[in-house]
């Protein structure tokens, strides 16, 4: 249900365009109807999950492309499921902070496997495929601190 919220999300500007897309958008948010009403999920719940999925994947992008401000700046991530907009920065220390604070400790640090790639666009997935396999790999942390 939430892949399929994220799709109409990502490509709701499509739908404009081009009437095989708008049928297949039209028809994912009536799947969505359906999921909510079998998972016993209202609208406003599934809302709210799908606000959390947005605002998770806004801020990996935001970390995966080095775009965390310097100098107390702060960058807007998106609203959250609670609907308050959430801003991420960079503390004196090199930590980053967000506000309003999300999370239930005072200090957190994520990793993840990076692939470092020279190259944008791939032709095919099975070019990609192979560019990753063959890309050097480094684990990237980031450490949030409550200020």
């Amino acid at each position: 249900m939430l892949i399929s919220m994220h799709l109409c999300f990502l490509n709701q500007g499509q739908a404009e365009q081009d009437a095989e897309f708008k049928t297949f958008l039209n028809d994912q948010r009536q799947r969505q109807a359906q999921w909510q009403k079998e998972l016993e999920v209202s609208s406003g719940e599934a809302e709210a999950a799908y606000r959390f999925l947005r605002w998770c994947d806004r801020l990996s992008l935001i970390l995966a492309q080095r775009q965390v401000p310097v100098g107390g700046r702060q960058l807007d991530i998106t609203h959250g499921p609670d609907d308050q907009l959430y801003r991420v920065y960079r503390l004196d220390c090199g930590h980053l902070g967000v506000t309003p604070w999300p999370f239930s400790c005072k200090k957190l640090t994520v990793a993840v496997d990076a692939c470092y790639l020279s190259q944008l666009q791939f032709a095919t997935n099975d070019e990609l495929r192979a560019a990753l396999a063959d890309a050097p790999r480094k684990t990237v942390e980031w450490t949030f601190a409550k200020p």
